[in-house]
């Protein structure tokens, strides 16, 4: 069993020598509250020191939205030469899918997809848990509140086309208490549906996989494609707490450090920049 690691921080990073950043081969991060807000592009000044990184490094994003959304907050947003495109790795949907840039195109080199049978026992175990913990829909929701993302089902309470800003304040308010009613959720969904993975994301999303598919999966798949060994990597995340969709990522054994939210993110990087120079 892979001993825990401590998780590092943004406070605790600056201490180290040049050498252990020299000494990672690869970059990994989460997408949603990591290099961006929730569900929007990368900002210019991330964009920047995205494109510096991967003159240095080789770079993998696991998140849990679409492919498409890979695409419009990330891959879209760097304007830079092929040869540095090809060193983006982009794991969509918590890596049911993976996707590379290989000549002049993305392909893509893996997809687990759910089965019909098994998206429709997943929604309504959804059902069944509402019941059980008594929750029900915000007044105003902003388009569908369960996405089928193929590799994936996907629950967000204000719908999967909710501003940023209104997900933050509907998370952070006290008097609504979501973040207890979300883990309430998460337990009784683990309950129901044994056989699949159950993480929470972003500001309030439940995400739902197969079994054993999630951000450690990912990280052993760069490993087994990439050929990369785990101390070669360091993955970078708002969600590595027991619970969080980033948390299995620490069970392989990789070197994390934890941010509050793309900002910190954006020093982050540039500390990693640093090293290089």
């Amino acid at each position: 069993m892979t001993t825990l690691k401590p998780v590092l921080d943004l406070g605790s990073i600056g201490s180290l020598p040049t050498a252990y950043f020299k000494g990672k081969k690869i970059i990994v991060f989460d997408l949603d509250m990591t290099l961006t807000e929730s569900k929007t592009p990368m900002d210019n000044e991330t964009t920047k020191l995205m494109e510096e990184l991967l003159r240095h490094r080789d770079v993998a994003v696991i998140g849990g939205g679409l492919y498409a959304k890979f695409q419009e907050q990330l891959i879209n947003q760097l304007k830079i030469d092929k040869k540095l495109l090809a060193r983006l790795y982009v794991f969509p949907t918590c890596a049911t899918a993976f996707y590379r840039f290989i000549g002049n195109e993305w392909k893509q080199i893996y997809a687990n997809n759910l089965s019909e049978s098994q998206k429709r026992k997943i929604v309504d175990a959804f059902q069944t848990a509402f019941r059980e913990c008594r929750y029900s829909d915000p007044k105003t929701i902003y388009g569908p509140t369960i996405e089928d993302r193929g590799t994936q089902i996907s629950f967000s309470p204000l719908g999967q086309q909710a501003p940023a800003q209104i997900k933050r304040d509907f998370a952070t308010d006290p008097k609504i208490g979501y973040q207890e009613t979300r883990m309430k959720l998460k337990a009784a969904l683990e309950r129901l549906l044994p056989e699949f993975q159950v993480a929470v994301g972003g500001y309030t999303t439940i995400d739902i996989t197969q079994k054993g598919i999630d951000k450690a999966y990912g990280i052993k798949k760069i490993s087994e494609i990439l050929k990369y060994k785990i101390e070669e990597m360091l993955y970078i995340g708002d969600a590595l707490f027991e619970g969080g969709n980033d948390y299995p990522a620490r069970l392989t054994g990789v070197d994390c450090i934890q941010v509050k939210d793309y900002q910190e993110t954006k020093l982050v990087i540039k500390r990693i920049i640093e090293s290089f120079r």
